[in-house]
């Protein structure tokens, strides 16, 4: 019976001392300071309020972690063949990455749900470029023999055959057409719905090596063989740049009067 009530007698005590410090912590956390005749009540609400800190930042933590997943998930691309990728391109609106396999296949992945959403086989041959538009329409393609090759979206193999003029060099995608560089330093447009010929700019001379467009910017920038960066739009053509060492093997468009450009 001692026993018996020696418990009972403890778990009164504790059961006072945790009203003492949720009342202290209430009264610190409203202002009012210690509550008058609660034992220890100034201990007990510095061991309350450093609980609630703590779980506080555990809470913090795992509610920053989860966000941090659901908005970012996770893409892992594991390439089957010894062979590094042959090209990739993200869509403007970062929803779609398309890879060329080192085996020659044509992968599309999404970005917003972190899979792969289509596999395709190549167009034989290897492959120079690929380059997607916004939410992955068109799909289009520059095998290494110089032939561009578009399907109207993603999730079908590129066949349209666009061009039957001078070798093509370049791709690129823009907010309103499709931008392929030729070997004597044409581009020519194609429409982004009917994949149909939509104009074309005078030839430049040198081949085109890069393009590069921006999304909500007209026109597209092209970088010549020969070093030369022009800006092509509203059918005229201004040039950026002039004899860069090496030509040029890369571009990307950072505002409408910005591009950075690489050589060699």
């Amino acid at each position: 019976m001692r026993g018996g009530t020696a418990m009972r007698s403890g778990t009164m005590r504790m059961g006072w001392r945790g009203m003492a410090a949720l009342a202290a912590v209430l009264a610190v956390a409203l202002g009012l300071g210690p509550v008058p005749g609660a034992p220890g009540s100034g201990e007990a609400a510095a061991q309350g309020l450093n609980v609630l800190r703590n779980t506080g930042r555990t809470v913090e933590r795992s509610i920053r972690e989860q966000v941090r997943r659901a908005l970012k998930p996770t893409l892992t691309v594991r390439n089957a063949y010894d062979a590094p990728p042959g090209a990739i391109a993200v869509s403007p609106d970062l929803s779609y990455l398309a890879v060329v396999s080192g085996g020659g296949d044509l992968r599309i992945f999404d970005l917003v749900n972190g899979r792969q959403a289509a596999r395709h086989a190549g167009p034989g041959g290897a492959v120079k470029a690929v380059a997607l538009g916004p939410g992955g329409a068109p799909f289009v393609v520059l095998t290494g023999d110089g032939r561009v090759l578009a399907a109207p979206r993603w999730s079908a193999a590129p066949s349209t055959v666009l061009g039957t003029g001078a070798r093509a060099t370049a791709v690129a995608v823009g907010d309103a057409a499709v931008h392929v560089g030729h070997a004597d330093g044409s581009v020519s447009r194609w429409s982004l719905d009917a994949l149909a010929a939509a104009g074309s700019d005078a030839p430049g001379g040198a081949a085109v090596t890069a393009l590069a467009t921006r999304r909500g910017m007209p026109g597209v920038v092209a970088g010549d063989e020969d070093g030369t960066v022009r800006l092509l739009a509203d059918g005229g053509a201004r040039v950026l740049a002039e004899e860069l060492r090496g030509g040029i093997s890369a571009l990307a468009r950072l505002d409408a009067d910005t591009v950075a450009a690489g050589t060699g």
